[in-house]
């Protein structure tokens, strides 16, 4: 059997640290790449929906529409970019289905508010009857 001579010896471990801490590197740097992009994600969505909503309120407030939460425009504009940013290359009939479904969205968040205030009103007013006893 051969005796394996140091020098090779000491290269095979710098060989390996080198790799190993290369390797170390490049995971750490792929997780940090991930991170900031949902990062950057979530600030584009936040910034999209704010803008969306003060641009609807406006609106809103000068023709005497509806104004819907902020959360409801994060929401719809959250399942939007979900969709585009899977598939860039929606076809008409992809993006048609897409607005359907966040219009029912909206539609489902809509009716749970009114049901959120319909019942504060009406706690509201027990305890206002209540107070009154």
């Amino acid at each position: 059997m051969q005796d394996i001579s140091p020098q090779i010896i000491l290269l095979i471990g710098t060989l390996g640290g080198t790799l190993i801490g290369v390797m170390s590197s490049l995971i750490t740097v792929f997780i940090t790449k991930k991170y900031e992009e949902k990062k950057d994600y979530r600030k584009t969505l936040l910034e999209t929906s704010i803008i969306n909503w003060k641009r609807m309120s406006e609106f809103a407030l000068k023709n005497g529409g509806t104004l819907f939460p902020l959360d409801s425009f994060i929401i719809y504009n959250s399942k939007l970019m979900n969709a585009i940013s899977k598939n860039p290359d929606l076809s008409k009939d992809e993006l048609k289905r897409l607005l359907d479904e966040s219009h029912e969205l909206m539609e489902i968040y809509v009716e749970k508010e009114a049901q959120h205030k319909k019942r504060d009103y009406e706690i509201r007013r027990k305890l206002d009857l209540e107070n009154k006893k």
